[in-house]
């Protein structure tokens, strides 16, 4: 389903999607090669090694991350690229997102709960934190800011967006929301 949102979506902006392949046992590599992914593979465990290796591989300036178990709106893509342009002071870029196949009571709770977080982390911290899942940054930031920590193992998005902050602008878009 994610890989089929990222094909679907309605843009004009050349893309190209990775697929970093941490030890799967699963179909991964059969469902990459039907959606035209490239396929990277990396031996070590861990998101943050999982992204940067991405980095490493990814021909783009502007670098857009989701999970496997998200949905993308159609306008994902053009969304984050048109914020972009909009101020080149920006550094990256971060949406919300909700539960698709949870309770009823989570679902509610994280549209309720998500934009209180956000706001408090912007008033204790001056800048909004990222989200792994929705998150956009420019490869020029992500490498001055030494790349994902690969010694970081929970809250290694948060950590980054800290690091960022202090390169650029990070602009949250509360109306750019996932499954």
């Amino acid at each position: 389903a994610c890989l089929r949102s990222l094909t679907q979506q309605q843009t004009d902006v050349p893309f190209e999607i990775l697929i970093i392949d941490t030890n799967s046992t699963d179909a991964t590599r059969s469902i990459a090669k039907l959606y035209k992914a490239r396929l990277i593979t990396e031996s070590r465990p861990g998101r943050n090694i999982a992204h940067q290796s991405g980095v490493k591989k990814a021909k783009g300036e502007l670098l857009l991350f989701t999970e496997a178990d998200c949905i993308l709106p159609p306008h994902w893509i053009d969304t984050f690229v048109h914020a972009f342009q909009k101020n080149p002071r920006v550094a990256a870029c971060v949406g919300r997102y909700y539960f698709h196949h949870s309770t009823m009571l989570l679902t509610v709770a994280s549209f309720i709960l998500q934009p209180l977080f956000d706001t408090l982390f912007r008033l204790i911290h001056g800048h909004f934190s990222f989200r792994a899942s929705n998150v956009a940054i420019r490869k020029s930031a992500l490498l001055t800011a030494g790349g994902f920590n690969p010694k970081a193992r929970e809250f290694d998005d948060v950590e980054l967006s800290m690091r960022i902050a202090k390169i650029g602008i990070i602009t949250y878009l509360p109306s750019l929301i996932i499954k």
